[in-house]
C-alpha cells in the first residue's frame, strides 16, 4: 500500500486565512520543502495524484526547484484521513538569495557531540547575536534532509586552508550527515503566531516525524490507531500538550524502540528561534522552551534536540542539559572570524566586475574586511548589508577612511530608510501599512492588507492601485512570501521599527498600536458574526490598540467600558468565546476580563 505524504497546512489560529502557496510572484526567497511521497518509501502504485503533482515543477524557486504542489495543503482531503495531523506552512522570507558561507566545522563539532557519549549529548543549542546565521544554519539542515531533497543549494562550500583548519578534509561531508537524521523541523517566528504555541508545535512536528523515512514505523502506527490520532488532534493539543505530546508521540516511539521495530539510530528535531516564542509568553504555563526541558527526560535517549537561541536570551536555555555553540564569541574562537573574512573575500571575488572592486585596491579591502569582521562581532547580516551599499555605490569607501559605513544594523536601517524616504511625509504614506503587518498575529497578503488599511479611513481615500504602488515602495522590506502573504525580511528590522535603544534616532518609528486598531476595526465592520476565536482575537487588538483611551475627559464613561461596548458588537453570545477550547485551556487574564465586561 503506497504511504500518503502529508502536506503543509497553516492552521485555523490567526486574524486570517493565507492564501494558497500556488499564488506566487517571481521572488526570490528562502523555504522549506519536503521530498516527493515516492522517494520516502517505493510502491507500484503508478497512479498516484501524489506522486503526479510532486514531479510538476510549481515555482521558480532559488531553493527547491522540485517542490510539490501538495505543500499547499490542496489536495489533504484527498490522501490522507480527516484526522491526521498537518504540518504547519513553514517559509524564512528573505528579500534577496545568499549561501551559508563556512561553518563547516559547526556541524562537524555537532555531529561528534551528538554521537557522543558525553552528559549533553542530548542536544546542542546553537547561540548568537541577531544576523549571525543561526536559522541559516537550521534551513542548511532541513534542505539537506529528506524534506528538502537532500540537494546542496542552499551551501557555498568556502576553500579552507589546511594550515589553519583542525578539521579533517571529509569535514565537508558533516553538514550531510548531520541532516540525514533530521526528522522533524519547526521555525518560531514571532509575527507568526501559531508557530510560537505548544498546540501547534506539538501537533506540527507529530505530523513531520511520521513522513520521516527513518520513523516510518511510527507511520504506521498513527495510520492504524484511532486513539493516538485523536490525541494528536489540534483539539486534543490545545486541551493539554503536554499529555498529546507523551501519549501520541514519546510513548509510542519509546515502543516500538523497545520492540525493535525502530532501530536505536540518531534522530534529530531541529527548532529554530525559541527567542521568538517568548513574545508569546502565556499568563501561565510552559514557553517552548521550558516545555521542551520539561519533557526532555522523557525523549528516547536517540531522539536529539538542536535548537537556536539569541545571545541575550540564553537563560531561557539554562535548564537544558544541552551543548552549546556560541556564534557571536568572536574575541575566544577565530573560527567565527575566519567565516566572515571567507564571505567578504568570497563576495569581493564573485563582483570582480562592480564598483566593489573596482574602486577598492587589494590593500584597501584587506584593511575593510578587517573592519568589518571587528565591528560585525559574527553578524553575516551587518557584513552583509555594508557589502550591498558598497556594491550599490551607496557607500564610497575613501583614502581607508571607513567613517562614512554604518557601525551596526540599527545605522545600517536608517541609512537605508533615509534613502528611501526624502522626507517624514513621504514615510507616513507607508507607516500604517509596517504598522499593520506588525500587529498582526499572522503573515496577511496583499488584498488581506489593503482592506485592513481601508478600514482606517471612514470612507476610501487610497485606491488598490496607489495602496500597490506604496507597496512596491517597500517590498524589499516587506517580503512578499510564497504563499503571497508578507512579512518583515528580518526580525531586527521588525524590533528596530517597534523600539530604539536610548540615544538612538526615533526617525522612522511605527505605532504599533494604529496597527492594532485597524486590524480591530476590519474585524468589526465584517458583515458576518464571528467565530469565538476570531473574538478572542478581537479583543487582543482592541486591547493592543489603546483605543478609546485617549478620548477625552467630557465622556461619562470609561475607556474599558467604550472597549467591551465594541467587543459585544463582534458576536451574540460573548459566552462562546469565553467556553472555546483555547480561552479555556490557554486563558489570556486581560481578554477574558475584556469578555466579562462585554457580557
Amino acid at each position: 500500500k503506497k504511504r500518503p505524504r502529508l502536506v503543509n497546512s497553516s492552521l485555523d489560529s490567526g486574524v486570517f486565512s493565507t492564501s494558497s502557496p500556488d499564488n506566487t510572484l517571481p521572488r526570490r526567497r528562502k523555504e522549506v520543502t519536503r521530498r516527493n511521497s515516492h522517494e520516502l518509501q517505493k510502491s507500484n502504485s503508478s497512479t498516484s495524484v501524489e506522486s503526479q503533482a510532486a514531479l510538476r515543477p510549481t515555482h521558480a524557486s532559488l531553493f527547491s526547484r522540485r517542490l510539490s504542489k501538495l505543500s499547499t495543503g490542496h489536495l489533504y482531503s484527498q490522501v490522507l484521513q480527516p484526522k491526521f495531523p498537518k504540518p504547519l506552512y513553514f517559509e524564512v522570507p528573505q528579500c534577496h538569495p545568499s549561501t551559508l558561507s563556512g561553518r563547516q566545522w559547526l556541524f562537524h563539532e555537532m555531529r561528534e557531540h551528538l554521537s557522543s557519549h558525553l552528559p549533553t549529548n542530548r542536544g546542542v543549542i546553537l547561540a548568537g547575536g541577531p544576523g549571525v546565521g543561526k536559522t541559516a544554519c537550521i534551513l542548511a539542515m532541513v534542505e539537506r534532509s529528506c524534506f528538502g531533497g537532500g540537494k546542496p543549494s542552499l551551501i557555498e562550500e568556502v576553500p579552507v586552508s589546511t594550515s589553519s583548519s583542525s578539521i579533517p578534509p571529509s569535514s565537508g561531508e558533516n553538514l550531510s550527515l548531520v541532516s540525514s537524521h533530521v526528522v522533524a523541523y519547526h521555525f518560531c517566528q514571532a509575527d507568526n503566531a501559531p508557530t510560537c504555541l505548544l498546540p501547534e508545535f506539538v501537533h506540527s512536528i507529530s505530523a513531520q516525524m511520521s513522513q520521516a523515512p527513518q520513523l516510518s514505523p511510527y507511520f504506521q502506527l498513527l495510520q492504524s490507531d484511532q486513539t493516538i490520532q485523536a490525541r494528536l488532534s489540534l483539539a486534543s493539543c490545545n486541551a493539554s500538550p503536554s499529555q498529546s505530546l507523551v501519549t501520541g508521540i514519546l510513548e509510542p516511539l519509546n515502543t516500538l524502540s523497545s520492540t525493535g521495530k525502530i532501530p536505536a539510530s540518531m534522530c534529530i528535531i531541529v527548532v529554530d528561534g525559541l527567542c521568538e516564542a517568548e513574545q508569546h509568553r502565556p499568563d501561565h504555563g510552559d514557553t517552548l522552551a521550558s516545555f521542551i526541558a520539561r519533557h526532555l527526560q522523557l525523549f528516547p535517549s536517540w531522539l536529539k534536540i538542536v535548537c537556536t537561541v539569541r545571545s541575550s536570551m540564553l537563560h531561557i536555555c539554562r535548564v537544558m542539559p544541552f551543548h552549546q555553540i556560541s556564534l557571536d564569541n568572536t574575541e575566544a574562537d577565530e573560527r567565527l572570524n575566519k567565516d566572515l573574512s571567507d564571505y567578504i573575500a568570497c563576495r569581493i571575488k564573485v563582483t570582480a566586475e562592480t564598483q566593489l572592486s573596482n574602486k577598492m585596491k587589494k590593500n584597501m579591502a584587506t584593511k575593510l574586511t578587517r573592519y568589518l569582521v571587528s565591528k560585525a562581532c559574527g553578524s553575516f547580516l551587518y557584513v552583509k548589508q555594508i557589502l550591498d551599499y558598497i556594491e550599490k555605490g551607496f557607500l564610497v569607501v575613501k583614502a581607508g577612511s571607513f567613517k562614512v559605513l554604518p557601525e551596526n544594523l540599527s545605522e545600517i536601517y536608517q541609512l537605508a530608510f533615509n534613502l528611501k524616504f526624502s522626507s517624514s511625509e513621504s514615510f507616513n504614506q507607508v507607516s500604517a501599512i509596517f504598522s499593520i503587518s506588525l500587529a498582526s498575529l499572522q503573515p496577511i497578503n496583499l488584498h488581506e492588507l489593503f482592506n485592513i488599511f481601508s478600514a482606517l479611513f471612514i470612507k476610501t481615500e487610497v485606491g488598490w492601485k496607489d495602496f500597490q504602488e506604496r507597496y512596491h515602495l517597500i517590498s524589499e522590506f516587506l517580503v512578499m512570501r510564497r504563499d503571497g502573504s508578507v512579512m518583515c525580511f528580518h526580525p531586527t528590522l521588525r524590533d528596530w521599527l517597534v523600539r530604539r535603544r536610548e540615544g538612538e534616532s526615533t526617525k522612522f518609528l511605527c505605532d504599533i498600536h494604529t496597527g492594532h486598531e485597524a486590524i480591530a476595526l476590519s474585524m468589526i465592520r465584517q458583515s458576518k458574526i464571528l467565530k469565538p476565536e476570531k473574538v478572542l482575537i478581537l479583543t487582543h487588538h482592541i486591547l493592543k490598540s489603546n483605543i478609546y483611551k485617549n478620548i477625552g475627559q467630557d465622556i461619562h464613561f470609561a475607556h474599558r467600558e467604550l472597549q467591551a461596548y465594541f467587543v459585544s458588537l463582534a458576536t451574540d453570545d460573548i459566552s462562546l468565546a469565553l467556553g472555546c477550547t483555547r480561552n479555556i485551556f490557554s486563558p489570556i487574564s486581560k481578554v477574558s476580563r475584556l469578555l466579562l465586561l462585554s457580557g
